[in-house]
C-alpha cells in the first residue's frame, strides 16, 4: 500500500468522524430545544397536584387541601386519582386508558380557557393559568430529560470515533431508543395537570417506540459483542425485530397497555441468556471477557438499583407514588457500562469494578433484606428497624466485604520478607546473565504469564500496553526488556496495581543494585590500595633479594615473587587479557620444568582477544603452579606437553606428562590428595572444572589433567551476545 493511499483512507477517516461529530452535534440541539420547548409550553396553574390517601390534593402559598372539582370554559370535572398517574400503560384495560386520555383533553381546553375554578376544602379557589419557567420543572422532568441527553451524547461521540463499526453503529441506535423514551417521559411525566390528548398519545407511542428499540439493540449487540456469535445481517434482523413488536403495541395486539412490560421481560432474559453465552465463549480471551464485564456489571447494578428502588417504595405502602423517572437512573448505569464496553474502557481495571458494583449490590440487598423483615415480620417500627439494619450493615457485613476484597481481589504479593529474599538473590547473583536470569523467573512466579520473552528494546520504566493484555519491564540487561503477556496462564489481564507493584519491585532491585555497585567500587580501591602494596613494597624486597640469592635460594624467591603477582592481580578483581595471564603461567612453568631437567612443550596459542575474570586468573595461575610442583616431586617424568584450545567463552588447556603415573590407591590418583584438592575448588568457584587421567603403575602411563575456565566474552572483538 502507497503512502498516498494510506494518506487519503487517514483523510477519509477524519472527515468521517468529523461528520458524525456535526451530526450528534446537530441533532442533539434539536432534541434538547424540542424537549424544552414541549415542557415549558404546559400550562400551569401555579400549584402542585398530588395524590394522598385516595385523593386528588393541591398545594401552593395561597391554599392547600382536597380537590373536589375543577372547571373552566364552561367544562367542569370531579378528579380521580388516575388524572395523575405518572405513566398511563400502567392502567388495567384500554378503556380506562382511553378515558383517561379524554379527560386530559378536556383538562388541557380549561387550561388553555386560562381561568379555572377548584374547589379546595369546599371553598372555591380562582386560578390563572399561564407557562411555566426553567425554575419551575420539577425533579421528575430533570431525571430523564438529563439521562437521555447524556446517554444520547456518550453514544454519539463513540460512535463518531468508529463510524464504520458495528459495535459503536447499534451502541449508537441503543443511545437513540433510551432517549426517545426519556424524553417524552420528561415531558409527560412532570406535567402540571395535563396534556392535550393527542399530544399525549404521540408522546406515549414515542416513549414505546424508544423502549423497544432499546430492548432490540442491546440484544442485536450482544449477538455480536464482545465476540460475534452470528453474521452481522442477523444483529440487524435482530434490530429490526422492534418493528413489528411497536406495531402490535400500537394496534392493542397485546391485550393491555402495559403489554409491553411482558415483551421487556422477555427481552431481560434473552440479555441474560447472551450474557451468559458471551461468558461462554469469552472463557479464553481476556480481553473480550473484561469488556463483557462490564456489560454484565452495568446491567447487574442497573438492574439491582431498579428492584432496590420499587422496593423501598413498595415497603413504604404506596408504589403507585413512584416516579418512573427514577427508573431512567438505572437505565443510565446500564448504558454507560455498554458505552464503557464497546469503547473498551480501561478494561484492565474491570475486575475490581466488578468486585466493587458486587459489594454494593449485596450491601444494598443486605440492607432492604433485613429492614424489610424487622418491619414485615418481626412488626418493628420504620426508625429502629432501619437503624439495626445500618448497623448490621455496618458492623457485620463491611468486615466481611474487605476480608472477601483481600482474599480474592487484591494482587496476591509475596510477604515483604519473600520479596527481600528474592531480590537479595538477584542483586548477589554472580554474572549479570545469572542475574537477568533470577529477575525472569521472580516474574515469572508473581504472574504466570501466558508468555515471557526477551526482546531488543531499551526500557527504564515498567509500561502496560495492549488493554493491560501486555507489560514490558526492563530485563536488568542492556538493551533487552522483557515482554509479557496475559497473566494467570493467559486468563487475565495486566492492572494498575500491577504496574505499581512492579514499579515498586524495580525500583527496589535498582536500588539494591546501585548499592551493591557502590560496595563493589569501595573494596575494589581498597584491593587496589592493598595490591600496589604488596608489588611494591614485599615485591620489591624480594625483588632485592633474588638479587643476592644463591642457587639454593633463587627458585624460592621467585615462586615468592610469582604468588606476589597473582595475588596483586587477583585483589585488583578486574578482567585481564588471557594472552597475558597464559604467558606469565608458561614463563614460570618453563623455567621450573627447565630447572628439573624436565623437557617442555607448549602448544596452542589464543586466536583472538579474551579476557579472563579474577575467580578464573587465580584459579589458572595457582593450579598450574601447583601441576607443576606435582610433576616435578611425584611423577618422574622428562617430558610434559601443553595443548591449548579456545572458544570465544571458554578456555580449555591440557597439561600431560610421560611419567609414572598416579597409584590407584594413592590419595592423588581420586584427586583427594590437599593440593589437588585446592586445584578442584578453586576452578569450581570459578565456574570451571579439573578432570584427571592416569594410566597407574604402567609404564610410560603418565598423568593428563583436563583443565576447563570460563571467558569473559568481549563483543566488540567476536561479534558475538
Amino acid at each position: 500500500m502507497t503512502f498516498a493511499v494510506q494518506a487519503e483512507r487517514k483523510t477519509t477517516a477524519i472527515n468521517l468522524h468529523n461528520a458524525a461529530l456535526w451530526i450528534v452535534a446537530l441533532l442533539g440541539v434539536f432534541i434538547i430545544g424540542l424537549t424544552l420547548w414541549g415542557a415549558l409550553g404546559l400550562r400551569t396553574t401555579g400549584g402542585v397536584f398530588y395524590v394522598d390517601e385516595g385523593a386528588v390534593h393541591t398545594r401552593s402559598e395561597a391554599y392547600a387541601g382536597t380537590v373536589s372539582l375543577i372547571s373552566g370554559a364552561g367544562l367542569s370535572l370531579v378528579p380521580e386519582t388516575t388524572d395523575l398517574v405518572h405513566e398511563p400503560d400502567t392502567l388495567p384495560d384500554y378503556a380506562a386508558y382511553d378515558r383517561f386520555i379524554e379527560r386530559q383533553d378536556i383538562y388541557q381546553r380549561m387550561l388553555n380557557a386560562g381561568d379555572l375554578k377548584i374547589i379546595v376544602d369546599g371553598e372555591p379557589v380562582n386560578l390563572m393559568a399561564g407557562s411555566r419557567s426553567l425554575t419551575q420543572l420539577p425533579p421528575a422532568f430533570w431525571a430523564p430529560f438529563l439521562t437521555g441527553i447524556l446517554v444520547f451524547f456518550i453514544g454519539g461521540t463513540v460512535w463518531a470515533l468508529k463510524p464504520g463499526a458495528q459495535a459503536t453503529q447499534l451502541l449508537f441506535i441503543n443511545a437513540l431508543g433510551l432517549a426517545m423514551s426519556a424524553l417524552p417521559l420528561a415531558v409527560y411525566g412532570a406535567r402540571p395537570l395535563a396534556i392535550e390528548g393527542e399530544w399525549f398519545r404521540s408522546l406515549m407511542s414515542l416513549n414505546h417506540a424508544g423502549a423497544q428499540l432499546f430492548g432490540s439493540s442491546i440484544l442485536a449487540l450482544l449477538l455480536i459483542y464482545p465476540k460475534s456469535l452470528v453474521r452481522p445481517f442477523w444483529a440487524w434482523v435482530m434490530l429490526a425485530s422492534f418493528v413489528p413488536l411497536f406495531a402490535a403495541d400500537q394496534l392493542r395486539l397485546l391485550g393491555i397497555p402495559g403489554g409491553s412490560y411482558a415483551i421487556h421481560g422477555i427481552e431481560t432474559l434473552g440479555i441474560l441468556c447472551l450474557l451468559a453465552l458471551q461468558a461462554y465463549v469469552t472463557r479464553h480471551e481476556p480481553s473480550h471477557r473484561a469488556a463483557l464485564l462490564w456489560l454484565g456489571m452495568s446491567i447487574g447494578v442497573g438492574t439491582c438499583l431498579w428492584v432496590v428502588i420499587v422496593t423501598l417504595y413498595a415497603a413504604s405502602g404506596d408504589l403507585s407514588a413512584m416516579p418512573e423517572a427514577y427508573a431512567f437512573l438505572s437505565f443510565l448505569l446500564i448504558y454507560m457500562g455498554l458505552a464503557f464496553a464497546v469503547s473498551r474502557f480501561r478494561l484492565f481495571e474491570i475486575s475490581d469494578w466488578a468486585f466493587r458494583a458486587l459489594f454494593f449490590v449485596v450491601a444494598a440487598v443486605v440492607f432492604v433484606m433485613v429492614d424489610a423483615g424487622l418491619v414485615y415480620v418481626a412488626h418493628m417500627e420504620q426508625a429502629p428497624a432501619m437503624t439495626f439494619a445500618v448497623l448490621l450493615t455496618a458492623f457485620g457485613y463491611l468486615p466481611l466485604r474487605d476480608y472477601m476484597w483481600r482474599r480474592f481481589v487484591r494482587m496476591k504479593q509475596p510477604d515483604d520478607q519473600a520479596l527481600f529474599a528474592s531480590v537479595f538473590e538477584i542483586v548477589y547473583a554472580p554474572s549479570p546473565e545469572a542475574r537477568a536470569e533470577r529477575w525472569s523467573g521472580l516474574i515469572q512466579s508473581l504472574f504466570q504469564p501466558r508468555q515471557l520473552e526477551i526482546v531488543p528494546l531499551h526500557l527504564s520504566e515498567v509500561e502496560m500496553l495492549s488493554e493491560g493484555q501486555v507489560m514490558r519491564l526492563p530485563s536488568l540487561i542492556e538493551g533487552q526488556a522483557l515482554s509479557l503477556s496475559r497473566p494467570r496462564y493467559g486468563v487475565g489481564l495486566f492492572t494498575p496495581a500491577h504496574l505499581r507493584f512492579m514499579k515498586h519491585v524495580l525500583e527496589l532491585v535498582s536500588r539494591a543494585i546501585s548499592s551493591r555497585e557502590a560496595y563493589e567500587r569501595g573494596a575494589t580501591e581498597e584491593r587496589r590500595k592493598v595490591a600496589q602494596d604488596l608489588h611494591d613494597d614485599v615485591g620489591a624486597r624480594l625483588l632485592s633479594g633474588l638479587v643476592v640469592a644463591d642457587e639454593r635460594t633463587r627458585p624460592i624467591f621467585q615462586a615468592a615473587l610469582a604468588d606476589i603477582r597473582a595475588i596483586s592481580t587477583a585483589m585488583l578483581a578486574v578482567p585481564a587479557p588471557l594472552e597475558n595471564i597464559l604467558a606469565s603461567a608458561r614463563h614460570e612453568a618453563a623455567e621450573r620444568l627447565e630447572a628439573a631437567d624436565i623437557g617442555f612443550v607448549w602448544d596452542g596459542w589464543p586466536d583472538e582477544p579474551s579476557l579472563i575474570g579474577p575467580q578464573g586468573q587465580k584459579a589458572l595461575l595457582s593450579g598450574l603452579r601447583e601441576i607443576v610442583s606435582n610433576t616435578i616431586r611425584h611423577s618422574a617424568a622428562t617430558q610434559v606437553t601443553v595443548r591449548v584450545e579456545h572458544t570465544h567463552d571458554t578456555l580449555y588447556l591440557e597439561w600431560a606428562d610421560n611419567g609414572r603415573g598416579l597409584m590407584p590407591d594413592s590419595q592423588l590418583a581420586d584427586g583427594t590428595g590437599q593440593g589437588l584438592r585446592g586445584i578442584r575448588q578453586r576452578f569450581a568457584d570459578a565456574g570451571g572444572t579439573v578432570a584427571i587421567k592416569s594410566e597407574g603403575g604402567q609404564s610410560e602411563g603418565g598423568v593428563c589433567f583436563s583443565l576447563r575456565l570460563p571467558l569473559i566474552v568481549v563483543p566488540s572483538q567476536t561479534g558475538r551476545v
